[in-house]
């Protein structure tokens, strides 16, 4: 998928950019307002001996900090546990999906959608990063419970579809990629769509998404009448799958 790549990089810089830039000015608010009020307990008389009033205004203002900077960390992290649930149910095991932030966001120089760190000897972490701005689109994807989705929110549920093929073990893209169209619906019904929605977010994702990746990421073999064809309950994207196999999923 575009940019959506195997990274084979230091899982240093992996952790750097999903780094949590809201939770850390937080918690620093947090102390600086501590240090200035032992400070002033400590300090806080004047030559005559009289206790200078409380700083209120810089205590005003680092407590909003702290409630601005915890809530977008609340809701940063509230958004993390919805999509590592959906890539677990889809995985079938647990995984742990970490969005980019801002700090994030800044650092990162590269053209990757998601990324999976794998090991020296092959295996994959349970981990993804996702990019900022997929991880804006699949919230925005979930607040409309999957519901007529724009072409950036399509994306963005096939890269995370994508992302959690590799962490299930797939490394080469093109394995990966077909894996994943053929159970982006499963995966936008984890995430709150309805059948036929999912259904047609897939075929959205498979008829104007897929044609146009680069080649490593495509595969003659993927499409309904070829090999990489798991016949999967959902059916080939865009296909009408049977009624009983709907019900099973």
């Amino acid at each position: 998928m575009r940019g959506s790549v195997r990274a084979d990089g230091s899982i240093v810089m992996h952790a750097l950019l999903a780094s949590g830039l809201f939770d850390t000015i937080a918690v620093l608010a947090m102390v600086t307002a501590i240090a200035v009020f032992i400070r002033w307990r400590v300090r806080g008389r004047d030559g005559w001996e009289m206790r200078r009033p409380l700083p209120k205004v810089t205590f005003g203002l680092l407590a909003i900090a702290v409630l601005v900077t915890g809530c977008i960390a609340w809701r940063h992290g509230r958004l993390e546990d919805r999509l590592s649930r959906a890539a677990s149910g889809l995985a079938g095991f647990p995984v742990r999906v970490h969005c980019q932030d801002l700090a994030g966001a800044a650092l990162d120089l590269r053209s990757d959608l998601g990324s999976v760190q794998f090991n020296a000897d092959g295996t994959p972490q349970h981990a993804t990063l996702i990019r900022r701005e997929q991880c804006s689109a699949l919230s925005g994807y979930l607040a409309k419970h999957g519901a007529h989705p724009s072409a950036a929110q399509i994306l963005a549920v096939h890269v995370l579809t994508h992302e959690t093929m590799h962490m299930r073990g797939l490394g080469a893209e093109s394995a990966a990629e077909c894996a994943a169209v053929q159970r982006d619906a499963h995966m936008a019904r984890l995430l709150g769509a309805t059948a036929a929605d999912a259904q047609s977010m897939a075929a959205a994702y498979w008829s104007h998404d897929y044609p146009n990746l680069a080649d490593n990421y495509r595969s003659d073999a993927c499409q309904r009448s070829g090999a990489l064809n798991e016949h999967l309950p959902d059916g080939w994207p865009g296909a009408a799958p049977a009624a009983a196999a709907v019900t099973t999923r």
